[in-house]
């Protein structure tokens, strides 16, 4: 699953393509930052980057995309 999120994370908030991305569960604030992200099959969260992200859609052969909005005290995969 890609995912958008503005929720801090628990390393910097400075963009790391390929890195971890696990989130600071004791910050519920939104961040003035957006991640681009996808969630592996083990639960582990990896950033992509932007551009990487929307490559990745484009070059898709899904003709359709599901776009969630999760609530602010919910984490995206609990909202599934």
């Amino acid at each position: 699953m890609l995912f958008i999120t503005n929720r801090f994370p628990k390393a910097s908030i400075r963009t790391r393509l390929g890195r971890s991305f696990v989130f600071d569960v004791n910050n519920n604030a939104a961040s003035n930052s957006l991640f681009f992200c996808e969630s592996g099959k083990d639960g582990e969260h990896t950033e992509l980057g932007s551009q990487p992200m929307f490559e990745r859609l484009r070059d898709s052969d899904y003709r359709q995309v599901l776009l969630l909005v999760h609530g602010i005290n919910v984490q995206p995969g609990q909202a599934l």
